[in-house]
């Protein structure tokens, strides 16, 4: 397990979070945060649909401005967004959070195998339609 998938995953508990507690400011924002690090984590399946959730929600977002997520991470353009958002919540930060809400989750044993599809997994909770 690398630096980088513990990131993806935390950020995706977070937004998983969030989402649940109908925080969607919150929840977008550790959605891309997510993406990040699931692009550098070489998990793009989770990168994209955190790209999906995004863009589905709003279509007028920076993010949907690039065909995918992986787009947007390597665009010049995108690097100060994702600045201003490492600085709202950097992965220690992600890390204390998920301690002090709900320390069950920090990792569970079961899903330190493959934490990308326990990633995918907890995206599936989360819609952020403007339907609902």
């Amino acid at each position: 397990m690398s630096l980088k998938d513990f990131e993806m995953f935390s950020y995706v508990q977070l937004a998983e979070i969030a989402y649940r507690k109908q925080q969607q400011i919150g929840c977008v924002k550790f959605l891309i945060l997510a993406g990040e690090s699931a692009y550098h984590a070489e998990s793009v399946g989770v990168a994209e649909r955190c790209y999906q959730l995004v863009v589905l929600n709003n279509p007028q977002h920076l993010l949907a401005r690039y065909p995918s997520f992986s787009e947007a991470v390597q665009d010049e353009d995108f690097q100060p967004f994702i600045k201003q958002l490492k600085r709202f919540c950097n992965v220690e930060k992600a890390e204390y959070l998920l301690a002090r809400t709900e320390p069950e989750n920090l990792l569970p044993s079961e899903r330190k195998g493959n934490l990308s599809l326990a990633a995918m997994q907890l995206l599936e909770r989360i819609s952020l339609s403007t339907d609902e």
